[in-house]
């Protein structure tokens, strides 16, 4: 149970560090990231909460991060799209 939690916080530390090189501009795609950013810490926090309590959600939490992730990334992609785009 340790050594998944430790992973999930690895990966979290990992991703944000990623994106810590670009900067959002759009106000509106930057507060998305960071709302994608909360709702990824309430699922640490229930996965912590969960403890030594039999499965942990069967996986679905770890799907649900992996979408989240992906959102960050998207949100990413649509603010630089946007950013290039602008510059023309």
């Amino acid at each position: 149970m340790k050594k998944m939690t430790t992973a999930i916080l690895l990966l979290s530390i990992f991703a944000a560090g990623s994106v810590w090189a670009y900067e959002i501009a759009h106000p509106n795609l930057k507060e998305a990231y960071e709302r994608v950013g909360e709702a990824m810490d309430h699922l640490h926090k229930a996965y912590e909460a969960n403890g030594d309590r039999g499965a942990p959600f069967g996986g679905h939490l770890e799907t649900a991060e992996d979408f989240l992730k992906k959102a960050r990334q998207e949100i990413i992609q649509a603010d630089r799209y946007r950013d290039e785009h602008m510059r023309k």
